[in-house]
């Protein structure tokens, strides 16, 4: 009877370790696709910003370079 109780108490210890397991993993998972997704979007926000401010120095370029004067205003507002 004592063997019964004794592993009837193991047994319920790993079941409530085993799920509280699974459920760590689950948080673990969920947070590190959260900080994934979170990091590649302000990547993805940094890189447009890139592209808008090169595509408005390059229209800053042509500006200067058609007016045909050396007039460095634009460039030192820029």
């Amino acid at each position: 009877m004592p063997i019964l109780a004794i592993i009837g108490f193991f047994g319920s210890f790993v079941k409530k370790w085993a799920a509280a397991a699974v459920r760590f993993g689950t948080m673990l998972a969920i947070s590190t696709f959260i900080l994934g997704f979170t990091i590649a979007f302000y990547v993805g926000l940094m890189s447009l910003v890139f592209i808008a401010l090169s595509k408005v120095n390059a229209l800053i370029n042509y500006i200067n370079s058609y007016a045909g004067n050396t007039d460095e205003l634009i460039a030192l507002f820029f």
